[in-house]
């Protein structure tokens, strides 16, 4: 109650309750007041996988072969970043794209330039499978080493490195990249993130773990009998594994001896759990997804592509072991933010991220952590709790306001009063 935060040159100047400073009573009549009268206030929030520059999947020639790739379109980059801000979201970690077209984003954030939102990096993901636009190999010729470096040199903040690499890539992969100074994100499905943590990477993307060599050895001769190619895994995988296992339980340890950060997309898997159903792929929210975005899903790009009815039931039958892991992940102490996978099929820039928060709930973690892990703790974890994640003098002026308190329920998030980024009003939103 009473409370009024003092901004300054786009920064947090001071906190209090309470009587106004003497500086604003001396020069009220020069100073922008906002009244936010019965408004709770958080930090702005932060979407730790938000691929912010993809445009639509679509098919690509690349050196006469005809294949799947990324387009890009600065004016679905545009739209993604005025929508993330609408929904109180200032920074994101990007991770994965073209690399001069991340990064060019992320030095135009630094340069204070409207509707740009704080950002970290990776360039192209880095894989042996060719996807025109997104990834990069390395070849006999040009080393993971070199792929690693050169990224390094065009200014990436993370290096990504992605399933269909070997241990020994990603070792050596992992390696360079500390010896440059910079981070490294794994996505992984065939490598256990049990050796991914052992190998020294920094983070890890999805709740989905699905190596066999996660499960037991009874279960895992089961799974690879009756295993089907592609995205079947997500959910024919948690139909063998026991989270009680000793698999399980060396894979969480692992990540929380070296402190392996994760961010489950679960909002993602989700959207293609249920990619049956209406609520998903008639969402009256896919109104504010760039056009060519939903096309693309609606009609080639999407994690479910080939499942039948059967296929969904079961995918929804595993859906509470999705969210039992996410538990037992955050309670065993890995360091977990929240992301959304923005660029993918049905998710939607900021208000997905909102939905995650949802169903982090949904898993049993408390709205208090949850709502951590959105601002305060994915700012340390990214390395930037110097500048985010807190509403404190000295930090940037990223604040977003509620109607509703969050604390009461979760989903009270989205009852948005208004956002104020760099200490700028969006005057779109709310009261403002």
């Amino acid at each position: 109650m009473d409370s009024w935060v003092l901004i300054t040159d786009g920064k947090i100047s001071a906190v209090g309750s309470g009587q106004w400073p003497e500086l604003v009573i001396q020069h009220s009549d020069s100073i922008n007041i906002q009244d936010m009268e019965g408004s709770y206030a958080l930090p702005g929030l932060i979407d730790t996988h938000a691929h912010v520059t993809l445009g639509p999947v679509a098919w690509k020639k690349t050196r006469g072969r005809l294949g799947v790739g990324v387009e890009y379109d600065p004016e679905i980059t545009r739209q993604n970043s005025e929508t993330l801000l609408r929904y109180g979201v200032t920074t994101i970690r990007n991770p994965g794209g073209d690399t001069g077209r991340n990064v060019a984003y992320r030095k135009r954030a630094e340069n204070g330039l409207p509707n740009t939102l704080n950002t970290l990096t990776a360039g192209l993901v880095i894989e042996n499978t060719e996807f025109a636009g997104l990834t990069e190999s390395p070849t006999p010729e040009r080393s993971i080493e070199s792929v690693v470096e050169d990224q390094f040199n065009a200014g990436v903040d993370y290096v990504k490195f992605y399933h269909s690499l070997s241990a020994d890539q990603l070792s050596r992969g992992i390696a360079k990249a500390q010896d440059l100074g910079i981070r490294s994100i794994v996505h992984t499905g065939h490598l256990s993130w049990t050796e991914a943590a052992e190998l020294g990477v920094d983070s890890i993307v999805h709740m989905m773990p699905i190596s066999p060599e996660l499960l037991t050895k009874e279960a895992r001769i089961q799974y690879l009998q009756q295993a089907r190619p592609g995205p079947y895994g997500f959910f024919e995988w948690f139909e063998h594994v026991d989270l009680n296992s000793n698999e399980i339980r060396e894979m969480i340890a692992a990540m929380v001896r070296h402190q392996v950060h994760l961010d489950a997309t679960l909002v993602a898997f989700e959207a293609a759990f249920w990619g049956d159903h209406e609520h998903i792929t008639e969402n009256p929210a896919l109104s504010e997804v760039h056009p060519a975005m939903v096309d693309s899903w609606r009609s080639a790009f999407r994690f479910d592509i080939g499942w039948k009815e059967d296929d969904y039931k079961r995918a929804r039958a595993v859906w509470p072991k999705v969210l039992e892991l996410t538990r037992q992940m955050h309670e065993s102490g890995v360091p977990m933010s929240l992301g959304t996978d923005l660029g993918n099929p049905w998710v939607v820039p900021g208000r997905s991220l909102h939905r995650e928060m949802r169903l982090h709930a949904d898993a049993g973690i408390s709205n208090w952590a949850v709502l951590r892990m959105a601002t305060s703790g994915a700012a340390k974890i990214l390395g930037l709790d110097h500048q985010a994640g807190r509403i404190v003098p000295g930090l940037q002026a990223d604040i977003l306001f509620l109607n509703s308190n969050p604390l009461d329920d979760i989903r009270n998030t989205l009852d948005i009063a208004g956002v104020v980024h760099n200490g700028q009003p969006l005057a779109a939103t709310g009261k403002f």
